[in-house]
C-alpha cells in the first residue's frame, strides 16, 4: 500500500516537483497492473469534503 498526502505541517508551498513525481510513480505502477483508490473509498466511508 502506498499512501499520497499532501505536504507535511499544512503550510503549504510549491509541490510541482511532488506532483510530477507522483504522476511517474502512479504511471509506472500501472502499466504493472496496479490500481489506485482514494482511503475514504477504500474504507467504504464518506469523503471530508
Amino acid at each position: 500500500m502506498l499512501i499520497f498526502h499532501d505536504g507535511r505541517d499544512g503550510k503549504g508551498g510549491p509541490r510541482a516537483a511532488t506532483v510530477d513525481s507522483v504522476k511517474l510513480v502512479v504511471n509506472a505502477l500501472r502499466t504493472k497492473g496496479y490500481t489506485f483508490t482514494t482511503v475514504d473509498n477504500l474504507l467504504g466511508i464518506p469523503s471530508y469534503h
